[in-house]
């Protein structure tokens, strides 16, 4: 079984973690084409060519494309994909949450297969989806890179956040804002956020974390907050999976759905209130109630590594894919 791996190749979020995961999968089956490099070298349409001429030559059974809301990979590219391999296996993968369907994406989706998205968000997808089916497959990571500890942090403090400012982007922008002024009135320099946009006079900003490094930060804090952009929705960033795999404890806003899929975590409904997330800290901090969120954070760390990688995403798509070609 042969699978091309179309990743968003950014500097800085190199997605080596997707490419080693699929190739344990896939073996000598594994060729990755990095369409964005490739534009910025060469070209749209040099870039959109080449993609038509490595389907012909490699002839992959499963594409699999990395696309969000680029629009380097032309609907029209992806119409004569479609038509000149009609047998070919196409899906795409979104793990960026958004209020709203990029508008490449609304014009490419009706010649997918499958369009994978960690979010549970189909009603708002599927005027686009056509004959596309939808499937929630969240975001996972490397483990290796994960728990990488190595890396230099500076002093960490106890409490930490690692996620950048979106007051004014996304839905719970206004309620992350607020949840990390009210940390930062309440902790004091016990608690810390990394990330960029953050004013260091409304809030305890520390620095800047390097996205690969994120596992030393948690591993080196007593407990981690996460809280997303986006309300009301099953969804996480990997910043979660990060720091269940951390082994420190995670505080993480409740979102509907998350606590069936993600079993060993503390989750605060959030509300207009920060109290909770803030009495939750103080108990895992404390030494009457810390064992319980450590004790958690101890299977959080199992269930991470047992059901969150990459590589059991790659298993996954080979098994809709042989599931599929079985209907």
């Amino acid at each position: 079984m042969k699978i091309l791996h179309m990743p968003l190749t950014v500097p800085g979020s190199e997605q080596v973690g997707q490419e080693k995961g699929l190739r344990e999968v896939f073996g000598e089956g594994y060729l990755k084409f990095d369409y964005l490099p490739m534009e910025g070298q060469q070209g749209k349409e040099a870039t959109n060519q080449t993609l038509v001429n490595i389907v012909k030559e490699f002839k992959p059974d499963i594409v699999w494309a990395q696309i969000q809301e680029t629009t380097t990979i032309t609907p029209k590219t992806w119409e004569t994909i479609r038509k000149e391999n009609p047998n070919l296996w196409l899906t795409t993968w979104s793990g960026d949450a958004r209020d709203y369907v990029p508008q490449n994406l609304q014009q490419i989706l009706p010649f997918f297969d499958i369009f994978y998205n960690d979010t549970d968000q189909v009603d708002m997808y599927k005027p686009y989806l056509e004959s596309c089916r939808y499937e929630f497959m969240p975001i996972a990571v490397d483990p290796d890179e994960a728990t990488d500890y190595s890396h230099p942090t500076g002093p960490v403090p106890e409490i930490v956040f690692i996620g950048n400012h979106y007051a004014n982007t996304f839905s719970n922008g206004q309620f992350r804002k607020e949840l990390m002024m009210a940390l930062s009135r309440e902790f004091g320099d016990k608690f810390g956020v990394y990330g960029t946009g953050w004013n260091q006079g409304e809030v305890n900003w520390v620095g800047m974390c390097p996205v690969k490094h994120q596992g030393a930060y948690y591993n080196r804090a007593k407990v981690v907050v996460s809280v997303d952009h986006i309300k009301g929705i099953l969804h996480w960033s990997e910043r979660l999976i990060w720091a269940m795999m951390s082994g420190t404890p995670v505080i993480v806003e409740y979102q509907p759905g998350i606590e069936e899929r993600l079993t060993s975590i503390n989750t605060i409904a959030s509300g207009p209130s920060t109290d909770g997330f803030i009495a939750a800290c103080h108990d895992a901090l404390g030494d009457e109630l810390g064992w319980k969120f450590k004790k958690v954070a101890e299977y959080a760390k199992i269930e991470a590594m047992s059901k969150h990688t990459w590589k059991q995403r790659a298993e996954r798509i080979k098994l809709d894919y042989e599931a599929g070609k079985q209907n």
